[in-house]
């Protein structure tokens, strides 16, 4: 027996002999904390926790009567590594079974009354790609038919990455276990559709959002996952710091007032309302709020998910929340002219108002609503403050490494010669991105006195195109160069977000 503790095996990607690996049970790898993975020099290779002990050696060679090449990693990083393959083992056991089907409806048809639905191959493919993507964080699932195949892309901190390749054949068996489990029409493939699906893993809940568009090769599916479960969302748990997170308290421990959070679309602005809204007493105010869909679940607050089919806009729920009496109405979005009207008189008549906007930075959310038609000296009345932001990948604290800047990025970021800046160089922690988590970036505009008065005399389109400079604080720019600096983010991915 060969036991080797120190290696460069890549141990996420490693090249599998699926005969040794099905030999034993996901159970039994679990149990011992082993994985025998590939055939060498007559040898059974074998990744082993460091805490390795006889009985998971004598069972390996009852099993393989071979002698061992056990490779010892951290047990951590094993138990995540018996997951990946197992699950891989389960995906190709359940492609293999469609490839040599000679129907569809005989794996399809009455799947959902059937007793061994779970044991069904394009459940089990359908089962195992969102798992996966839960198991890794993912918010959103990509899978897109081309010519010859079909790709399965996971959407994982902001950046799509490949997770498996699929035949067409297996393809059209997956989309339609999809179908089923969203409620959709599986005969209507030339229209672009859309349904839901309540998922459970565990003892977690998730809500998940299918969209199919019809393409020149087939239905391209897109599911959104939602996590139902109530996270720890906090302001500082987001990146928000401390002297930030005591200048938004003040904000939102008003009477009354709007308070917005801009950005692009994926910068975590929904998640800074609801972490706003957590800083609240819920059993002391009448919480309400109205989103497209609801994404946490929270005590104390009434939810409400808008739906156009039955002419439940934001608009129009905005209105019936004002008839029940709310002390504080989160709006997840501000869409149109008549929902910015309402959200500010809303304010205006004693309530505490949140919600979104898409704008570029806070100084721009005054113009933006301005042409929605909104009075300038309204506006100026209700708005207590603008919280602009973006979310920018983490390096990857696995394979951080220190570099020698660029001149051009040395002039950026004004960098002394002796300066170093770090990147991640990719490793299987990070699927070899280099990064690993987002944190927040961001700038606030609070409304005082002096801001007020300037937007109540705003009155022509040349004083409008001013660009405001009332940061309380760092702007976006001098906070994503500070991150830089720290060591926290990359200068490439400051640049795509800022510079």
């Amino acid at each position: 027996m060969v036991v080797i503790k120190e290696h460069n095996l890549d141990i996420f990607n490693l090249k599998l002999n699926m005969d040794v690996l099905t030999k034993i049970s996901r159970s039994a790898a679990n149990k011992f904390c082993i994985l025998p993975f590939n055939i060498e020099d007559y040898k059974v290779c074998v990744l082993a926790s460091k805490e390795l002990n006889e009985s998971a050696i004598d069972y390996i060679k009852f099993i393989y009567k071979m002698d061992l090449k056990i490779y010892l990693v951290e047990k951590k990083q094993l138990s995540m590594v018996i997951e990946k393959y197992h699950k891989k083992i389960i995906l190709q056991g359940a492609i293999k079974e469609i490839e040599k089907s000679n129907g569809l409806d005989e794996n399809i048809q009455g799947i959902e009354n059937s007793k061994e639905v779970e044991n069904a191959p394009a459940v089990k493919i359908a089962n195992t790609i969102i798992n996966e993507a839960i198991s890794m964080r993912a918010s959103d699932i990509h899978i897109e038919p081309f010519q010859d195949y079909v790709i399965v892309r996971f959407r994982i901190d902001g950046a799509l990455i490949v997770y498996t390749e699929l035949s067409k054949r297996v393809y059209s068996f997956l989309v339609c276990r999809i179908k089923i489990m969203a409620n959709m029409d599986i005969s209507k493939k030339f229209m672009p559709a859309d349904g839901k699906i309540y998922y459970k893993l565990e003892e977690n809940r998730y809500d998940l959002r299918v969209s199919t568009l019809p393409t020149v090769y087939g239905e391209k599916v897109v599911i959104r996952i939602l996590h139902k479960e109530e996270g720890e969302i906090s302001l500082d748990s987001l990146g928000f710091k401390e002297e930030s997170y005591k200048l938004i308290k003040k904000c939102i421990e008003k009477p009354n007032g709007m308070i917005l959070v801009v950005g692009p679309t994926g910068s975590g602005k929904s998640t800074t309302l609801y972490s706003l809204l957590k800083e609240l007493n819920q059993k002391q105010y009448n919480i309400t709020t109205i989103e497209d869909p609801v994404e946490y679940n929270m005590p104390f607050v009434n939810q409400i998910n808008i739906n156009n089919k039955v002419g439940l806009t934001f608009a129009q729920g905005l209105r019936s929340i004002l008839r029940q009496d709310p002390d504080v109405i989160m709006v997840g979005e501000i869409r149109d002219s008549e929902t910015a009207k309402i959200a500010v008189k809303a304010a205006m008549t004693g309530h505490l108002v949140f919600s979104t906007l898409h704008t570029k930075d806070s100084s721009g959310t005054i113009l933006r609503l301005m042409d929605m038609g909104v009075e300038n000296y309204l506006l100026a009345d209700t708005l207590l403050a603008v919280i602009s932001q973006r979310l920018v990948r983490k390096i990857c604290n696995y394979c951080k490494e220190s570099y020698k800047p660029s001149e051009e990025e040395k002039r950026v970021l004004n960098l002394n010669e002796e300066q170093l800046l770090f990147r991640g160089k990719g490793c299987a922690y990070c699927n070899n991105t280099g990064y690993s988590s987002r944190t927040v970036l961001y700038e606030i505009l609070v409304i005082g006195d002096k801001e007020r008065e300037f937007i109540r005399n705003i009155n022509s389109i040349d004083e409008k195109s001013h660009k405001y400079n009332f940061y309380v604080g760092k702007s976006l720019k001098e906070r994503a160069i500070e991150l830089v600096k720290m060591s926290t983010t990359t200068y490439e991915e400051i640049v795509k977000h800022i510079i």
